[in-house]
């Protein structure tokens, strides 16, 4: 499996240089050389910003999740004493490098940040309970615009209906998982069947088997409803999520600016939204080769000439993701060579136990 990962993200950056070669990668180059770097520092800037809020925005939920289970009664270890941003931050970059290189949109970090949350003290269905909402919370933010972005389009007639249509279609369809995600948070004997079908996959793939003694649905049930009917702190959560995204558009406004080109922001999040549900098609990890050329011919359909958008989308695509993965990286290694030495000093015991064992044996035959 993780050879195959490989190969689809050797494939997604030859795609990438193939399409940026086909449309005239000696003009974006100029482009980008005869930018003004502090726009592009701006840019820069902005993402670090939204890299930053989403670990806040997880902080806030779990500090949040823990004040109202203190308040009702029902602390757990772990859930109010809170944990530290800088944990909740690598926690975030993890999670979002994990779904960049998971050919499946913007869901294969959520078991990261999981595992992490259950390494701090958290249980898993609290754990469960607390991704969710920030996941849902980020999805309905991203949904929300989109949807005002296709009614915009529609109405004004910006691009034509045989090219919308099929961002219609992906956006239905995603929007019904949405639903139907929702409404199973909701439902508790929903719930408990899918704790039942978690059971038997645990039994059956994993050495780990999940307790019987506790009721996970409830606890899920539980705090998802918890939390979502606490109005204030849902206002909180989602003024996080909808700050990141004015932040996403600023990143691309301050790249535009970079090359003297003037731009609206309608352009901008009309584009966006485009990119946003290209980057749903599962076919490459990130949707390498897919957003960017999805973006770069949204832009050129906006009125965008074709080296200006080739180098936005570069540059946007070099600090939206490419960072995000670096820095994924970096956070990682350290972690996973930290576990490694554990796990061989908590190993050193049972070595040298055989080690000694080993030398009797010998010992024993030279003497026979």
């Amino acid at each position: 499996m993780k050879h195959v990962k490989l190969l689809l993200f050797g494939l997604g950056v030859a795609v990438i240089f193939g399409f940026f070669y086909y449309l005239g990668l000696p003009e974006i180059l100029a482009v980008i050389t005869n930018a003004d770097f502090r726009y592009i520092g701006l840019s820069f800037l902005a993402e670090a910003l939204i890299l930053l809020l989403l670990a806040f925005k997880l902080q806030t939920v779990v500090n949040g999740q823990g004040r109202m289970k203190m308040i009702k009664g029902s602390w757990s270890a772990g859930t109010f004493k809170g944990i530290k941003f800088t944990e909740l931050f690598k926690t975030t970059i993890a999670g979002l490098m994990v779904s960049f290189i998971t050919p499946v949109a913007r869901l294969g970090g959520e078991p990261v940040k999981i595992m992490v949350l259950r390494k701090n003290g958290i249980g898993t269905a609290t754990s469960t309970a607390i991704i969710a909402v920030d996941t849902f919370t980020e999805l309905f933010s991203y949904y929300i615009i989109v949807m005002l972005s296709i009614i915009f389009i529609l109405q004004t007639g910006k691009l034509p209906y045989a090219v919308v249509y099929p961002f219609i279609t992906l956006l239905v369809l995603s929007t019904a998982v949405l639903i139907i995600f929702f409404i199973m948070c909701f439902n508790y004997s929903l719930l408990k069947k899918f704790v039942v079908l978690g059971r038997w996959v645990a039994r059956r793939f994993s050495k780990s088997d999940m307790s019987k003694k506790k009721d996970y649905a409830w606890i899920f049930y539980d705090l998802f409803r918890l939390m979502f009917t606490n109005k204030l702190f849902m206002l909180r959560v989602f003024a996080i999520s909808f700050i990141v995204k004015v932040l996403e558009f600023l990143r691309m406004y301050f790249l535009f600016k970079a090359f003297f080109y003037d731009v609206s922001f309608v352009t901008i999040i009309l584009a966006w939204s485009i990119m946003l549900l290209v980057g749903m098609i599962p076919l490459l990890p990130g949707g390498l080769g897919i957003v960017e050329a999805g973006g770069v011919y949204a832009y050129i359909m906006l009125g965008v000439t074709k080296p200006v958008a080739g180098a936005v989308m570069a540059l946007d695509r070099l600090f939206s993701f490419w960072f995000v993965i670096f820095l994924g990286s970096f956070i990682i290694s350290p972690v996973g060579m930290h576990e490694r030495l554990e796990s061989l000093k908590n190993a050193r015991p049972a070595m040298h136990l055989w080690l000694m064992h080993a030398k009797r044996r010998i010992r024993l035959r030279r003497y026979q």
